[in-house]
């Protein structure tokens, strides 16, 4: 793992932050250019067929590359970049309890391995930025709240996480269903709504036209785009089955609402189970692209606790090994140039359908937590005693 992905990765890096190819750091010129325009009062949504987040968006974004020209903006989303895929590697490493040093490394490794990554880094896409607020986000309201420091953080972190609302908007569940009192996260969710209102609100002061207008210009430009350049998310997939673009909106409703019902019965399960199935429908519900594949590296850590968990049945460890093997085979190695198309297209999200079903399946089964660490209730993702029994 580590053979293939330094390589990559110190070239990704190179390529965010001074390639000078056109292609290099080109979803990160997007967002610089449409906050520039945005903020001198011109029109992004109906000028930029690229532009597809919404108005609150631009105003998270503006202190990072509102203000810096495009050469510090690249250097800076590539240091943070960095940072935010070691705080990654940090955080999944301690999710696997105690474990020998092998072990460990074998987890940290999973998100630098993975070619979404790569592909992530080189595109400067939000998934490797938001990826480690959100988890460590949601897992403090998840796990009892031992961790004040991150207690008070959390909102603005979860704040953060929807500069991309595709990504970030089904993990809300897991912060708004936590297994602890509701008069403990409601107010705290309430005051990230309400924060995100202003926000928009904000925003929507600085262009001509009216909030109506300009959500309907960007569900517009979001149609058109999931239609034409998603990969293995919900709207390509009704597309290629000759649905029009109107089943878009409800389809992936109807697929959020299922996935929050679902997680009200399962709250008492372990949350890397739970957060799992969790990172599976936030790639699918939605208009994603293979940058965001990255969010697999999720239910991988799931398989591997539950291969760990001496509690388990044999089959079921032996085939949470297995199935890891092969997602992280999959995940880690880019498909060569003369694969056919139908590897990407059947069989890479086939494969997480079977991992999906698995740990369904495995949210069933009576449990507190997986193995050999402590109750969900006591686990901190920074804690000294986050790896004790």
């Amino acid at each position: 793992m580590g053979y293939i992905a330094l390589p990559r990765l110190q070239a990704d890096v190179w390529a965010l932050a001074w390639g000078p190819q056109g292609r290099d750091a080109v979803d990160l010129k997007y967002r610089y250019l449409e906050v520039q325009r945005w903020f001198e009062g011109l029109s992004v949504y109906s000028e930029l067929r690229h532009a597809v987040y919404p108005p609150a968006t631009y105003v998270i974004l503006w202190p990072l590359v509102g203000w810096l020209p495009l050469p510090a903006v690249r250097l800076v989303w590539a240091l943070l970049s960095v940072a935010a895929l070691g705080w990654l590697c940090v955080t999944l490493a301690r999710a696997i309890g105690v474990a020998s040093w092998q072990e460990r490394v074998f987890t940290a490794s999973l998100p630098i391995a993975m070619a979404a990554t790569s592909y992530a880094l080189h595109q400067g896409q939000f998934v490797v930025l938001l990826l480690p607020v959100m988890v460590v986000a949601v897992l403090t309201f998840w796990t009892g709240w031992n961790a004040r420091a991150l207690v008070l953080l959390s909102p603005g972190l979860l704040l953060v996480t929807l500069i991309k609302p595709s990504l970030s908007v089904p993990f809300f569940w897991l912060a708004l269903l936590a297994p602890v009192r509701w008069r403990r996260t409601v107010p705290l969710l309430i005051l990230v709504a309400l924060a995100y209102a202003a926000l928009t609100l904000l925003a929507t002061s600085f262009q001509e036209k009216s909030p109506q207008a300009l959500l309907g210009d960007l569900l517009r430009n979001a149609e058109k785009l999931s239609e034409h350049q998603g990969r293995n998310n919900l709207h390509t997939w009704l597309t290629a089955w000759r649905f029009s673009d109107d089943w878009y909106l409800p389809a992936s409703l109807a697929t959020l609402l299922v996935h929050g019902a679902w997680v009200w019965f399962h709250r008492r399960t372990d949350f890397w189970i739970v957060a799992g199935v969790t990172a599976i429908v936030a790639r699918i519900w939605t208009y994603h692209y293979s940058y965001d594949d990255l969010l697999i590296v999720l239910p991988m850590v799931a398989l591997l606790r539950i291969a760990r968990d001496t509690r388990e049945d044999s089959p079921v460890r032996w085939g949470a090994g297995l199935l890891l093997g092969i997602l992280t085979t999959v995940m880690v190695v880019s498909a060569p140039p003369g694969v056919p198309a139908i590897y990407n297209r059947v069989g890479v999200p086939l494969l997480w359908g079977i991992v999906l079903l698995f740990l369904l399946a495995c949210a069933r089964r009576p449990r507190t937590c997986s193995s050999g660490t402590q109750s969900q209730e006591e686990w901190s993702p920074y804690s000294s005693h986050s790896s004790r029994i």
